[in-house]
């Protein structure tokens, strides 16, 4: 349900497509950056310790932005954003910008990411909610993190079991919330399951006292294992 317009006052003149075209472009770029993200963690396990959510996303984010550099996109990607314009009150762990120089860099697409399963077992279904309204998809819900934004993703890091597993673990939290809470709904589990080798993609939408949030779901596959 992304809106076929351009992007509202912020808009930059070097932008020419619209915000259906930028957001199929950022999806198609981080399919791109799998690859080259997980030859990165191959030949460099030097680190020989278990990586962090942190930690792989900022390999994420770096390898994505040499693809972008690479792909000549009229947009960029930092980790860490504070939201100075429409003041959201969390901080995305990264985000999409356009690349003008000297204009906005108001996010036009801000990722949260999480491992699956978590760290720890107390924060099990931390992808959907958490304590004081931090889930990943509750973030969303709550304005947290993409306020105003139409369109925003969770970038998952499966680590154990394989991509319908989780699909079906998630989706059976968000069942068993929407029992007993009124602001969530069954139309909000995952769906239109997209599978990849090393990555799978799916939709959602996040609903919110005003309206809703199209969320991508994407999920890249670093255990051994059939989607």
């Amino acid at each position: 349900m992304i809106a076929d317009d351009d992007f509202d006052s912020y808009k930059s003149a070097s932008i020419s497509v619209t915000k259906d075209t930028t957001i199929s472009l950022i999806v198609d770029s981080m399919r791109e950056s799998v690859i080259y993200f997980k030859k990165y963690l191959q030949a460099n396990y030097h680190l020989e310790k278990k990586l962090n959510e942190d930690e792989l996303t900022q390999i994420y984010v770096e390898e994505t932005q040499k693809v972008l550099r690479r792909l000549d996109l009229p947009f960029n990607v930092s980790c860490q954003y504070r939201d100075i314009y429409k003041k959201s009150s969390g901080v995305s762990d990264f985000y999409y910008y356009t690349n003008e120089q000297g204009h906005s860099n108001i996010s036009i697409f801000s990722v949260e990411s999480k491992r699956l399963p978590t760290p720890e077992k107390r924060r099990e279904r931390e992808y959907v909610i958490g304590q004081t309204n931090n889930g990943g998809i509750e973030r969303y819900k709550f304005e947290r993190h993409g306020k105003e934004l139409q369109v925003a993703g969770i970038l998952g890091f499966i680590e154990i079991e394989s991509p319908t597993f989780w699909l079906s673990k998630i989706n059976g939290w968000i069942v068993e919330v929407a029992k007993n809470n009124e602001f969530w709904s069954n139309a909000e589990t995952l769906k239109n399951l997209e599978f990849q080798r090393d990555y799978c993609i799916s939709q959602s939408v996040a609903l919110r006292k005003k309206g809703h949030i199209d969320l991508f779901h994407f999920w890249i596959v670093l255990v051994s294992t059939e989607c």
